[in-house]
């Protein structure tokens, strides 16, 4: 799936390439990770689990089925590192929302101790660094 998104900063219209998919010819499972608008003033991170498309009539709308994360995860030592984690939610609490919502991907890393837990890495830009301000919105700024 692309979705395209203005940059905060640049102001230039920018595409992320964002994949959930399951291969059984390689036993390679990619499910990415997504900044979603969830209303006018609240965004969640959340893992696409599918997409597809229901058509009615002439139209056609373009839908995702998201696990929602958790932003209110912290290890010790994650203040003094700034870093962001994020929890997977139960996948009986996966919802489905018009894809359009997605704002843009997030690039997030497992960590290997904690099953179901990851890191995300929002300073990979500036973009994605801006847009996780709402999400984590108690991080101490001044120790970035």
């Amino acid at each position: 799936m692309l979705v395209d998104y203005e940059h905060k900063v640049s102001w230039k219209v920018d595409t992320d390439r964002l994949y959930c998919k399951s291969s059984a010819d390689y036993n390679v499972e990619r499910f990415d990770c997504a900044l979603v608008h969830m209303s006018d003033t609240e965004v969640m991170i959340c893992r696409l689990v599918q997409i597809f498309v229901y058509f009615t009539g002439d139209q056609k709308f373009a839908l995702a089925l998201v696990q929602p994360m958790a932003s209110n995860v912290a290890q010790r030592g994650d203040a003094e590192l700034a870093l962001c984690r994020v929890r997977e939610k139960p996948r009986r609490e996966s919802m489905v929302i018009a894809a359009r919502s997605i704002i843009r991907g997030v690039v997030t890393v497992p960590d290997r101790e904690r099953d179901g837990e990851y890191t995300v890495m929002d300073g990979l830009d500036t973009d994605q660094f801006l847009r996780m301000m709402p999400v984590f919105p108690t991080r101490d700024m001044e120790m970035v």
